[in-house]
């Protein structure tokens, strides 16, 4: 058993370890984002309305990626490890939603489609390095 000063400064290091991630973190852009800066704004289709339209989800995904970066560590802190297959399906439907659309915005202002099937591929290999990353060190 410890003391009160000991597990006040164990929370205190949890606190400041998860605000550094949600910090480093939160520079990521969503799919849907990156797809819209590598547009190529020569392409006739560019000008359209519905590539205009289209550009305009990436304002949402930008605000999912943020809201997952910060409330995915707190709920995984506050839930423990009952909260982690729940965090990690909504996070992989979020990261397919988030996939969707940017090869809509692409197809919509003269790029090409990403299949569907290369779509969930990314999703899946995304959702299986957030679940065994956790045990996997580099190196070894």
């Amino acid at each position: 058993m410890g003391t009160p000063t000991r597990h006040c400064r164990l929370s205190l290091a949890r606190m400041g370890l998860l605000l550094g991630m949600v910090l480093l973190l939160g520079a990521c852009a969503s799919h849907t984002r990156s797809t819209v800066e590598s547009l190529n704004r020569e392409e006739p289709a560019f000008q359209q309305p519905m590539c205009q339209h289209a550009m305009t989800l990436a304002d949402l995904h930008d605000s999912i990626t943020i809201g997952r970066t910060v409330g995915s560590p707190l709920l995984l802190v506050a839930g423990g490890t009952p909260a982690l297959l729940p965090v990690l399906l909504v996070n992989m439907s979020h990261d397919a939603l988030d996939r969707s659309d940017a090869s809509h915005v692409s197809e919509a202002c003269g790029g090409l489609e990403t299949p569907l099937y290369n779509r969930m591929e990314r999703v899946v290999l995304g959702g299986l390095t957030q679940w065994f990353g956790r045990w996997l060190k580099p190196g070894q």
